[in-house]
């Protein structure tokens, strides 16, 4: 029998394929899909996930041999008892997932609250050199930033260089710690994750972010700064949501 709480979202992560099988072994994990229940068929799964039936095959020979399903001939494709092994790491991965989703939530904390001191003291206190700098090293990013490839150490050096034009080597210090507290893997998980269009969308808002932000110091507009930082928090925040839920 086919469950009604049974539902699939076109693939957003690292392979079309490992997505596939995130979502179902998900599924299974939160108790959506039982032992018995069997998977919709293929052309069904293909639109649901708008994917090839190449990518559902690979998903579902994956899943088999994960000891997950069962494919019968003649009748379809059933979920299969979740050996105690195999329930223990579905278990300890989603641990992990909801470790990084904290951390990342910390780091966004911390960062709101050192970086918009951090504004307000470089648009007080920085000079014209200053800006041109800030300028190129924005221009820089947006010029060598693609999908797949965030170049996240010319993003930081953004900020770091907004740091620098405080004057206070201690925010600068303190700064550098934070952007360095995660793994690059973690902080670029959700804008280029996977190559599906909403990626794209939020990272070319992220530059877009950056490009504003830098004028709004150039001009000397804090109120506008931390308008455009804020939604720059917001949109992490709204990643952050979105690929850890």
């Amino acid at each position: 029998m086919l469950t009604s709480h049974f539902t699939l979202t076109p693939p957003k992560k690292t392979t079309v394929v490992e997505d596939i099988v995130e979502q179902l072994t998900s599924q299974i994990q939160e108790g959506l899909m039982q032992p018995g229940d069997r998977l919709p068929a293929e052309r069904q799964m293909m639109e649901m996930l708008n994917v090839s039936r190449a990518s559902v095959r690979g998903a579902l020979q994956t899943l088999a041999g994960m000891g997950f399903i069962d494919a019968r001939v003649g009748e379809g494709t059933f979920v299969k008892a979740i050996k105690p092994h195999l329930a223990l790491e579905m278990e300890l991965r989603q641990m992990a997932r909801n470790a990084q989703r904290q951390d990342r939530l910390f780091l966004l904390e911390s960062r709101t609250v050192v970086e918009k001191g951090i504004l307000e003291f470089a648009i007080a206190n920085g000079t014209a050199e200053d800006c041109q700098l800030l300028q190129a090293v924005t221009d820089s990013w947006i010029e060598q930033c693609r999908e797949g490839d965030v170049k996240l150490d010319l993003h930081d050096q953004i900020h770091i260089t907004l740091a620098e034009m405080t004057g206070n080597p201690l925010l600068v210090l303190v700064l550098q710690t934070l952007l360095k507290a995660l793994p690059p893997a973690i902080r670029n998980y959700g804008i280029l994750s996977g190559d599906g269009p909403g990626d794209q969308q939020a990272l070319s808002h992220e530059l877009t972010i950056h490009a504003r932000l830098t004028q709004a110091v150039i001009d000397r507009d804090l109120t506008r700064a931390l308008v455009i930082f804020t939604e720059h928090q917001a949109q992490e925040a709204d990643l952050i949501q979105r690929y850890y839920s």
